[in-house]
């Protein structure tokens, strides 16, 4: 291809890529706001989708298209749930709704996140001919998601109700709305991350250079508020949670970047003594620093945290949590034995009642795929580390190091991901999908 060719290609690259971000944003948006109401604005969600196809269909031109082991297993596992929808509920829409529905389905979210990692990679790949293009591309992408932050808060304090800090709904589920908080939040700290790392690689200054990371401090906090606004204390501990992670990895890999005689330990391993040594260092300032910020903020606002969700809207204990431990107690010896090889996915219905399943995704896999599932489940995820942990190479000569810094952030957000996922959700959470997609490189394309 001439090089007039490459320069056409990377425009299209970088026009899609922004047309697939804004389009998805914008679907998340009106969803949000749209709080109770299932599937709005699907075609959004559609155009998202064929957006992805054309970015997809041009990058395997140029590119070959490899799978991982844990992929199979993946597979393997929908293949397995199906199986048992079919067999325990025999519910068509049921089934639909559990593989491509757009509250919770499994493959629609994976193919999601999936479609994104394409577009992030190809973004890092492109910054080694044009860093100051995929900065500013990059740039104006968290702008839009910092601004789509800004309006979902602002709108949202319209309905506040009085008394605590929840917005007025009535019999409105907030986990839709708060897993796309969640994943929406995944992609605005990946797409930080890789802003900055390919801004610091290639030295660029740029007006937003000591503006973006402050920037990213405030819309984690927007966004957290606005996950408890909605009264989804999950999405409010995810958020908080892949803000710390975020934040502290960007100053690790801020600070071998600065020093590139240290660049030597960081590219042998993803988890070298120093990088481990000094997650802690910085994660301890990091932390603090966050927590003295919002503490600041709180007393100068006057703002009782009592009001929240998350501290029992002032009562002594979390509901959230008390009530997960409470169906854990009471259901999964229960639902377990029921059937302990392949499971029964209606067996909350058949003995305790509708939505008295546990809370875990690994409880949730034994009761409801049995052994069989659990141990395809756990394999995949065993593998997915190993393979994020490990130094394999996707892209060649400087990219090696950069995505490496990359894959260590997908590890620490993927875990974080897996941890809240077996102990506050089900196995088919739809933010797990979609990191399985969007952070375990399970499927990637290569030159």
């Amino acid at each position: 291809m001439s090089n007039t060719g490459f320069v056409q290609a990377e425009r299209l690259h970088f026009f899609l890529v922004a047309s697939q971000v804004l389009i998805l944003l914008y679907y998340f948006a009106i969803n949000i706001l749209n709080i109770g109401e299932q599937g709005v604005g699907i075609l959004y969600a559609l155009g998202f989708f064929i957006l992805s196809g054309l970015i997809g269909l041009r990058l395997i031109v140029i590119r070959r298209l490899y799978f991982r082991l844990s992929f199979l297993l993946l597979l393997l596992l929908v293949i397995l749930v199906t199986v048992r929808i079919v067999f325990d509920r025999a519910e068509i829409a049921f089934l639909k709704e559990t593989l491509i529905g757009s509250t919770g389905g499994v493959i629609f979210f994976f193919l999601m996140g999936v479609a994104l990692s394409f577009s992030l990679l190809e973004l890092l790949r492109l910054s080694t001919r044009r860093p100051a293009r995929v900065a500013m591309l990059g740039y104006f992408l968290l702008l839009a998601v910092s601004v789509f932050y800004g309006y979902l808060a602002i709108e949202l304090k319209e309905r506040l109700r009085d008394d605590i800090f929840l917005i007025k709904m009535e019999g409105a589920s907030y986990q839709r709305p708060g897993n796309f908080l969640t994943i929406v939040f995944l992609l605005y700290s990946v797409l930080f991350f890789i802003v900055m790392l390919v801004k610091e690689y290639n030295k660029l200054k740029t007006p937003f250079s000591f503006a973006m990371p402050l920037i990213y401090l405030a819309s984690t906090c927007v966004a957290a508020f606005s996950a408890q606004m909605i009264g989804s204390n999950n999405s409010f501990l995810m958020i908080s949670s892949i803000g710390v992670i975020t934040l502290v990895s960007y100053s690790v890999k801020s600070v071998s970047l600065r020093y590139p005689g240290s660049r030597r330990q960081v590219t042998d391993r993803v988890l070298s003594y120093s990088v481990i040594r000094s997650l802690f260092f910085r994660g301890a300032i990091v932390v603090g620093g966050i927590f003295l910020f919002l503490v600041v903020i709180v007393n100068w606002a006057d703002f009782d945290i009592k009001q929240m969700r998350f501290f029992g809207f002032g009562d002594s204990e979390n509901d959230s949590v008390s009530s997960r431990l409470s169906i854990f107690k009471g259901n999964f010896i229960l639902h377990y034995s029921d059937s302990p090889l392949w499971g029964n996915y209606n067996i909350d219905v058949e003995s305790t009642g509708a939505g008295t399943y546990v809370h875990s995704a690994l409880g949730y896999s034994l009761t409801h795929t049995g052994v069989v599932g659990f141990i395809v489940l756990l394999t995949m995820i065993v593998l997915v580390i190993r393979d994020l942990v490990s130094s394999s190479v996707i892209f060649d000569g400087s990219l090696s190091f950069q995505l490496k810094s990359v894959r260590m952030l997908f590890l620490f957000l993927f875990l974080v991901v897996f941890v809240v996922a077996s102990l506050a959700t089900v196995m088919t959470w739809s933010v797990l999908w979609f990191s399985l997609g969007f952070l375990t490189l399970m499927v990637y394309f290569k030159k």
